[in-house]
């Protein structure tokens, strides 16, 4: 009870949420799946902090490790580039974002940013 209240009322996360927060802390063993996403995510961030075009993500679902593979196949025009991209990353809030994660914005300053 007291997790969840820290996130609700300090963190100002919504009552969903610090419940769900507060279920996988206390879930025996942790969860698996939750640190592989973090670690996927942090690649994620440090490849884009590392100037990596984020319209290669959308070619399909890939590790950030396969994105020099990606690279060579498209130069050597055996894959494609995506035919959509995600209207809402064209946005000047996504581009903003975006930017802010290349400058160096790491995932606590998210957390902070999007609380506070």
């Amino acid at each position: 009870m007291e997790t969840f209240k820290l996130l609700h009322e300090r963190y100002r996360f919504t009552p969903k949420g610090a419940f769900g927060i507060t279920t996988r802390v206390y879930r025996g063993g942790g969860l698996t799946k939750d640190a592989i996403y973090l670690r996927g995510f942090l690649d994620l961030l440090s490849y884009l902090r590392d100037g990596g075009k984020i319209d290669l993500l959308f070619i399909g679902k890939i590790a950030a490790s396969h994105i020099p593979l990606i690279q060579e196949l498209l130069y050597r025009k055996i894959l494609h580039a995506p035919p959509l991209f995600p209207r809402y990353l064209e946005t000047e809030e996504a581009k903003a974002r975006l930017q802010k994660i290349r400058e160096g914005l790491d995932i606590l300053d998210m957390i902070e940013k999007e609380i506070g």
